[in-house]
C-alpha cells in the first residue's frame, strides 16, 4: 500500500529524480520513494529559475503535479510555448522574451505573487539570459502577481 504524501513532498522527490520518474509511472514512483523514505527525507527547493520552453522539467505526463488545472493551458501551448518560472519548486508563472535591436524584453506572467527577494533572483536570471542573447540592456514586464 503506498502512503500518502504531500504535494510538496512529491514536487521535492521529481526535482531530485528526474531521470527515475520518467522511467516510472507515478504510481510506481510513489511506491519506490515510500519504500526507500525518500519522499520524507528529501528537502524542499529554493530558488528560482526560468526554465525555457520545452524544458524536461515540464514535459512530464503528470501535469497536475507540478501545475493546477487552470494554468496549465498557460504553460502548454500548441504553438510558441513560452518559458516557465520554477520557484521554490512549483511553476509560478511563464515568461517570454523579444528583442529589439540590443535590447531584450522580458515578458513575465505570474500566477500567484512573488516576493520581492524572489522578484530580484528573477530579474538576476533574465540578466544571464540577455547575456546569453547578447543583449545589452534587459527589460522585465510583469503581468499580475
Amino acid at each position: 500500500m503506498v502512503e500518502r504524501v504531500s504535494r510538496g513532498e512529491v514536487i521535492a522527490f521529481r526535482l531530485a529524480s528526474h531521470n527515475l520518474s520518467e522511467r516510472l509511472g507515478t504510481g510506481e514512483l510513489l511506491a519506490a520513494a515510500g519504500r526507500c523514505g525518500t519522499l520524507r527525507s528529501a528537502s524542499m527547493p529554493t530558488g528560482v529559475r526560468l526554465l525555457p520552453p520545452g524544458d524536461p522539467y515540464i514535459q512530464t505526463r503528470d501535469r497536475d503535479t507540478i501545475v493546477e488545472k487552470p494554468r496549465q493551458r498557460d504553460v502548454w501551448k500548441m504553438v510558441g510555448a513560452p518559458g516557465t518560472i520554477l520557484a521554490a519548486g512549483e511553476i509560478a508563472g511563464t515568461w517570454r522574451a523579444r528583442r529589439k535591436g540590443h535590447a531584450l524584453t522580458m515578458t513575465v506572467a505570474v500566477f500567484g505573487s512573488l516576493s520581492d527577494r524572489q522578484r530580484s533572483v528573477l530579474r538576476d536570471e533574465a540578466d544571464q539570459i540577455g547575456a546569453l542573447r547578447d543583449a545589452s540592456d534587459v527589460e522585465i514586464e510583469f503581468d499580475g502577481g
